[in-house]
């Protein structure tokens, strides 16, 4: 360990970074894609309950489908979280390309909803929608990189500019995704399987880029490379044990888009 206070010039920045580095991430891969396979149980269970809320029947049957859903989908994001998690660390514009995408979301929504509903003559439709989504695209690419380079200002002012652009910007693209959105939800809500895609698929995600860069406890991230494969273990038990049942996997199917992929 070496002591800053002794070190000067170039190499007492270099030890410095190192040491910042060291502690943002994890020691080894290994924990790293342990930590992920660790993350993926506890998001299985959050996963599984909007998928057996979604089945009616008897009480067990609804058990088995929910530790199914926690089996199957606790293994993916825990796997996708870990893969993330030994990637890192990401190249800059990681922050700015998922950022880009959130800004992006609501004027795409807006914009194929007034096209669909304005333009009956569908090749025109989409040229138009091509064109507008690049320009679309390209301004928020533009509005993500302002914000992340503000952010990371040691000046106060831009930062506060910098937060200001982004809040502001995600509240504006949520705004204008959240009536097709909804109008999209209402018109799929008695389908389950189209209303997985868009539930689990978003939670799923969500969980997924949490678990690949949360920073976990120093206690547990040096059990997470033993630990990390006995959750997913743990995962893979659930989903046989519950798929012994021949009711769970036509069930499974009818509530859960990623099953009735799969299968």
């Amino acid at each position: 360990m070496y002591n800053e206070t002794h070190q000067s010039g170039p190499s007492r920045y270099r030890i410095v970074g190192m040491t910042a580095q060291r502690h943002a991430l994890p020691p080894s891969p290994a924990v790293a894609f342990g930590e992920g396979l660790l993350f993926g149980l506890p998001a299985g269970v959050l996963l599984a309950m909007p998928i057996a809320l979604r089945l009616e029947g008897s009480w067990s049957n609804l058990f088995l489908v929910w530790l199914a859903a926690v089996g199957l989908h606790g293994s993916l994001v825990g796997l996708l979280a870990g893969a993330l998690r030994v990637a890192r660390p990401l190249p800059r514009l990681s922050p700015a390309l998922a950022l880009a995408l959130l800004f992006s979301v609501g004027p795409f929504s807006w914009l194929g909803t007034m096209l669909d509903k304005n333009t009956h003559h569908r090749p025109l439709g989409a040229v138009t929608f091509a064109v507008l989504a690049a320009g679309i695209a390209l301004l928020a690419l533009a509005l993500a990189l302002r914000a992340t380079v503000s952010i990371r200002s040691r000046q106060r002012t831009r930062r506060w500019l910098g937060w200001a652009l982004l809040v502001g910007a995600s509240l504006v693209s949520l705004s204008m995704a959240a009536s097709p959105f909804l109008s999209t939800f209402m018109m799929l809500r008695q389908e389950p399987l189209y209303t997985s895609v868009v539930i689990d698929g978003l939670l799923g995600m969500a969980l997924m880029l949490v678990g690949a860069f949360a920073r976990f406890p120093r206690k547990l991230e040096i059990s997470a490379a033993t630990a990390g494969p006995l959750a997913l273990g743990v995962c893979v038990l659930l989903f046989a044990v519950a798929m012994k049942s021949p009711l769970t996997g036509p069930a499974l199917q009818r509530v859960s888009a990623l099953w009735a992929w799969i299968a």
